[in-house]
């Protein structure tokens, strides 16, 4: 049951719903015309394409996004054109990017920015100054004077982050795509919020409506609300007379954050369930990454909650945040940074691109789910036929074997441009992860998909220099052992699993 409801949620549905009426409207008008159905379905096709041209004036720039839609327009006359403008089509939420545009400005004019800080890292090195710059530019800060710790694994996490939020005093904010009820690590912090909450302290929670909806019920926020604990869904499921409302679904608040007292934050791929942390193996041994920040860089994480706060709770909030002291001893530079798909920024994207654009010896990448744009592929394999040592690791195991097809299906492109591809054999790699040169880092939610990249909503964290720039690389090294390296021609698929492949990764946009 579980899995059919889960159909019904993924894109693949409506595209599915729409094949089936398409044939029985072929069928009619097979019936209805006889010997003219040919001319008919032809005009119904020329007029569909037509009609998709007109709608692609505001679509993504992006040519497999474009390519994808056409042949949609195609199969589907006129049903394609409505299936795009629910699912596919920008502006369609006018009012709701209105509301996010105006929380987004009031949240960037609260926050404080020093140019000295951009000044001391182009002293350092221009290119990692110039990625700085860009972000900045997105509202996003660059700060000096924080501590980073990462970790590997959620073995690493879990008790770190049970000690933080022991030791919270005033406020304790969580937003993430998935919690479950079911798991042990979750009703072990629950328990502890629910003990927070009951000595005064403010505890929030934000959870993705869709994200959740098998593993945590339905009356959840109520539940929370009588312990004390305020909590909201993300676009939570309802019938609704807008057809605009349907297609506002297609985005998630894929997000993962944890602020305690504004002063120390959590983030990276880990959401609140057993496999996250290594308590259990549905897909064999669980690999993800997360760092905790302490310092002023934690006011930027406070915006990007409160922004999603605002939204959700539809109460004005202030976001006039305490800059947090500056730590001693600390080396790095920290630009924490969030994306929303309500603009035509793609932030993620751009900072991945830039790292590679900026690449002299390596660029290593983790990624769970390899599914990238046209853009993306290019970008990766210019640099790898540059002499540029790029590397990209994906599980050995998947949670999601069509995507997985997906992935494995770019592989050949790839190691044909020099990228070199390893598959972690222990199990699944959830962690999101670029590093390069020993001299920059981002460690966040958001996947090399397209569903990251152009339709959720992500956080990340850029880390310029430091000890946790060798902390990260030991990682790398680590896993690199435990992987098995892909090579030229070694991947074989049978027809049935090729012609698959092919179906599927013409839909990647919609996966």
């Amino acid at each position: 049951m579980k899995k059919v409801i889960r159909f019904l949620l993924s894109p693949s549905a409506p595209v599915f719903g729409l094949l089936v009426v398409q044939f029985s409207l072929l069928a009619w008008i097979f019936i209805r015309f006889g010997l003219d159905y040919t001319a008919a379905f032809l005009a119904l096709m020329y007029l569909s394409m037509l009609l998709g041209i007109i709608l692609f004036d505001k679509a993504p720039s992006s040519p497999t996004y474009k390519l994808m839609w056409l042949w949609l327009f195609m199969l589907l006359p006129l049903l394609g054109e409505l299936l795009y403008f629910i699912w596919g089509r920008p502006g369609l939420f006018k009012k709701k990017e209105k509301h996010f545009a105006q929380v987004e400005s009031a949240a960037g004019a609260a926050m404080r920015y020093s140019e000295q800080t951009l000044q001391q890292l182009q002293s350092l090195d221009r290119g990692l100054a110039c990625q700085a710059k860009y972000l900045q530019s997105q509202n996003n800060p660059l700060y000096s004077g924080c501590t980073a710790e990462y970790f590997g694994s959620g073995e690493k996490l879990l008790p770190v982050l049970m000690s933080r939020l022991e030791k919270a005093e005033s406020t304790i904010w969580m937003e993430y795509f998935i919690y479950n009820i079911e798991s042990s690590s979750w009703q072990q912090i629950e328990h502890l919020l629910r003990k927070k909450a009951a000595d005064g302290v403010d505890v929030r929670i934000i959870y993705d409506a869709v994200g959740c909806l098998m593993s945590l019920p339905a009356d959840y926020p109520q539940q929370l609300r009588k312990a004390g604990i305020t909590c909201y869904r993300f676009n939570p499921l309802h019938f609704s007379l807008h057809i605009r409302d349907y297609g506002f679904i297609n985005h998630r608040d894929h997000r993962k954050l944890c602020i305690i007292d504004g002063k120390v934050a959590f983030t990276g791929g880990v959401n609140m369930a057993d496999e996250y942390f290594g308590l259990a193996q549905p897909y064999g041994v669980w690999k993800d990454a997360s760092l905790m920040i302490i310092g002023p860089a934690v006011q930027s994480f406070c915006a990007t909650f409160l922004k999603m706060w605002q939204i959700v709770s539809r109460q004005p909030v202030s976001f006039s945040m305490v800059i947090c002291q500056s730590t001693p001893n600390a080396q790095s530079f920290c630009q924490p940074f969030d994306d929303t798909p309500l603009d035509t920024e793609t932030v993620s994207q751009n900072a991945y691109m830039n790292v590679l654009h900026h690449a002299h010896r390596y660029v290593w990448i983790t990624t769970p789910y390899l599914i990238p744009d046209h853009e993306l592929i290019e970008a990766l394999c210019l640099v790898a036929k540059s002499g540029v040592d790029v590397r990209i690791i994906t599980p050995g195991i998947p949670d999601k074997k069509q995507v997985f097809l997906v992935t494995r299906s770019y592989y050949r492109q790839l190691l044909e441009g020099g990228v070199r591809i390893y598959e972690y054999q222990p199990g699944f790699v959830h962690s999101k992860l670029y590093l390069c040169d020993d001299k920059i880092a981002i460690v966040g939610s958001a996947n090399m998909d397209y569903r990251s990249l152009y339709l959720h909503f992500e956080n990340c964290c850029a880390l310029y220099g430091g000890e946790i720039i060798r902390d990260i690389r030991q990682d790398f090294l680590d896993t690199f052992a435990l992987c098995n390296e892909i090579m030229p021609g070694q991947q074989q698929f049978g027809n049935k699993a090729r012609l698959l492949q092919i179906m599927l990764r013409f839909f990647a946009p919609l996966l």
